[in-house]
């Protein structure tokens, strides 16, 4: 008699461990009701903020409650829009309160943690490390941080987002390769020397496992059989296109790495191994941050007034409401939302037990500022997706009147994951309903 399997069961081959997808074959063959099934938090982060200017907001909806329509730059969630939910009117005072000059340190620092930073720590602990100190237990990873960066070499509240304590920053992988290989190519049985052997070879992950893969099919059902043969197809194709984004030259220690290739692929392949990582329930907890503080990235693969945007990202931010520099942001912002809404619809199609990852996670997307010409700490602008398994109720545009706090936000976010939080940051003392 073929038992349940375990949720953790890995198919193991030689340097490789790959975790599986929710099958129905995890489900106990005597219970009708599911055995309790993840929960995940993402925090997203993207740089110098939005805009809103003599009546110009491509930013906020229109209208606020139930049923409202995308406002043109979110347009691209349209196809997740019942997940969805987006907040205006909210503040994050302790961001205000740090004695720094530069506003975008000042909002970076306190992303995710709602505690005045100071000039090399964060002064607090960020909202994903809260959850992941209480949702370890139950994944390989205790959480993920991933994003791109364009520049290096900068203070850490302005390059990171996830703080394990007030002065421990945990920076982030930019590396899709990389990632791909601490989370699905991992044995400690294998010596480093060994690992590169196996790189030099490109013995794919499948490969290693392709055995195991077979036994276990074999003893699948049908539906189950079809969901394990997608997944390892993902897998497959994920492989191949990280491998053809190649490397770049090898740089010796002590000098700059060679630039990432295009960011548009490194996004991408960066946000398909954070899916596999949450369908397969390698981590519960990441956070996504987009290049940096104040990034003054250029964006030419986009164009506006049918022109290739040159300019610095930043430089743009600072709009003074000219035209020309609206129409560039929002090309800009309408891209990065086209990035999210990519992840988002992936969650979404991954079925867990009859419900999607989508459903079963809570997803922060954001900036450090709001207005980006004046730097402000109100008006933030926030999309939270995702129902975290029922706990949110997504679907709904809510104008809080710059009367609620992020931190107040937080401490909903993390109930709605599992964890037992009273308080967050510098002033979360009251979880919002959402």
């Amino acid at each position: 008699m073929f038992r349940p399997l375990n949720r953790r069961t890995v198919l193991r081959g030689a340097g490789t461990a790959l975790a599986l997808p929710f099958l129905e074959a995890m489900l106990p063959r005597s219970a009708r009701a599911a055995p309790t099934k993840p929960l995940r938090l993402l925090g997203w982060y993207f740089p110098n903020g939005y805009y809103h200017v003599n009546g110009i907001d491509d930013w906020t909806p229109k209208t606020t409650g139930a049923g409202f329509a995308l406002s043109p730059i979110l347009a691209p969630l349209m196809p997740v829009a019942s997940q969805v939910s987006v907040l205006s009117g909210v503040a994050n005072p302790p961001a205000d309160a740090a004695n720094l000059s530069c506003a975008h340190a000042r909002g970076t620092g306190s992303f995710l943690t709602c505690v005045a930073p100071a000039s090399g720590s964060s002064d607090g602990v960020s909202m994903d490390q809260v959850a992941a100190s209480q949702l370890k237990a139950y994944t390989r990873f205790a959480s993920l941080e991933l994003g791109t960066d364009t520049v290096g070499g900068d203070i850490p509240i302005r390059s990171t987002i996830a703080w394990a304590d007030a002065n421990t920053p945990l920076a982030k992988e930019t590396r899709p390769a990389a990632l791909f290989d601490r989370l699905f190519a991992a044995d400690t049985m294998l010596t480093p020397a060994e690992i590169e052997k196996r790189k030099a070879y490109r013995k794919s992950v499948l490969d290693s496992v392709l055995v195991t893969a077979n036994d276990l099919s074999n003893k699948l059902g049908k539906a189950d059989r079809q969901k394990l043969d997608g997944y390892l197809s993902g897998v497959r194709d994920l492989e191949l296109r990280i491998a053809n984004q190649g490397s770049g030259p090898m740089c010796t220690p002590g000098t700059k790495p060679p630039a990432t290739g295009d960011i548009r692929t490194q996004t991408k392949l960066l946000l398909d191994v954070l899916a596999l990582a949450f369908q397969c329930d390698v981590t519960r907890v990441a956070t996504f941050m987009f290049d940096r503080a104040g990034s003054d990235l250029a964006y030419p693969f986009l164009t506006a007034n049918g022109a290739p945007i040159n300019a610095g990202h930043h430089g743009t931010s600072h709009h003074h409401g000219a035209a020309a520099n609206l129409a560039q942001l929002k090309e800009i912002l309408l891209w990065q939302t086209q990035q999210l809404a990519y992840l988002l619809d992936k969650l979404n199609k991954m079925d867990e037990g009859g419900e999607s990852v989508l459903y079963r996670s809570a997803v922060f997307y954001s900036s450090e500022i709001g207005d980006g010409d004046l730097h402000e700490q109100q008006n933030l602008p926030i999309v939270v997706a995702g129902s975290a398994g029922g706990a949110l109720k997504p679907g709904s545009h809510t104008n809080f009147a710059n009367k609620a706090s992020k931190a107040d936000l937080f401490i909903t976010l993390l109930r709605a994951v599992g964890c037992t939080v009273d308080k967050f940051g510098g002033d979360g003392d009251v979880a919002l309903s959402i």
